[in-house]
């Protein structure tokens, strides 16, 4: 039977999430606890290597989505207001998880527009595709798709070097 716990997320909304203790601990998304260079908070999106595949595959966009609800609203609302920024660890990370985590990312942002900037660490995915399209399978060539808003603020950076214009790597 899984450890569940109930947190609240959110003292002014008044909502609250089951979360499985193992889920909310599995670091595919953390609140490192450092500041980038403008002192806004640091959400990381990894694929832990010792991750089942089998295990994988059922992270839902649900769990995803609370799983941002409660680390987002760890910190104090002070710290909240300078929007965090989020580093995806795109290399390594299997395509259903990281479709997953960026329409995951894209809804949280368009409720409650706390991203400053969401950096995807890749240095083998093109670097001309557009990651929040590739993640909804949206054609830029095709005009008869219904497009959904598509509101997350990215970059894609190739290195850890280039990581550090905006992080410093200790956090």
């Amino acid at each position: 039977m899984d450890d569940i716990t109930t947190v609240e997320i959110c003292p002014v909304r008044k909502r609250s999430v089951e979360i499985p203790l193992e889920n909310l601990l599995s670091k595919v998304i953390y609140l490192s606890g450092g500041r980038d260079l403008r002192d806004g908070p640091i959400l990381s999106v990894i694929q832990p290597d010792d991750l089942d595949v089998d295990l994988l595959m059922e992270i839902s966009l649900q769990e995803l989505a609370d799983k941002l609800a409660y680390f987002t609203f760890v910190p104090s609302e002070e710290v909240r207001s300078r929007k965090f920024s989020v580093v995806v660890a795109a290399d390594g990370t299997h395509d259903f998880l990281l479709r997953n985590a960026i329409i995951s990312l894209n809804e949280f942002e368009q409720q409650n527009h706390l991203f400053h900037m969401v950096y995807f660490l890749t240095s083998s995915r093109n670097p001309n595709l557009n990651l929040v399209q590739w993640a909804y399978n949206i054609d830029s060539n095709s005009k008869d798709q219904a497009t959904p808003v598509l509101v997350l603020p990215f970059t894609i950076v190739k290195s850890k070097e280039e990581l550090t214009q905006y992080i410093a790597l200790d956090q």
